[in-house]
């Protein structure tokens, strides 16, 4: 998923370019990118909704 979403037609000129780059990805994908696993809901906001005990129920998603 990295690759393909991330580095996908990405030329890096140095390794401090690709690391900011990949770190902030990182970062997108844990916090705002929705996720099927979570009912197409961003982790934050879910994790948000966890802890005020207002999320829907996760459902096991088929692999």
């Amino acid at each position: 998923m990295l690759e393909g979403e991330c580095w996908r037609n990405q030329v890096f000129q140095t390794l401090a370019e690709a690391y900011t780059v990949t770190a902030e990805w990182i970062r997108f994908y844990n916090e705002r990118r929705m996720h099927g696993s979570l009912q197409n809901w961003a982790p934050a906001v879910y994790y948000a909704q966890c802890q005020t005990g207002t999320a829907p129920p996760m459902h096991p998603v088929r692999c």
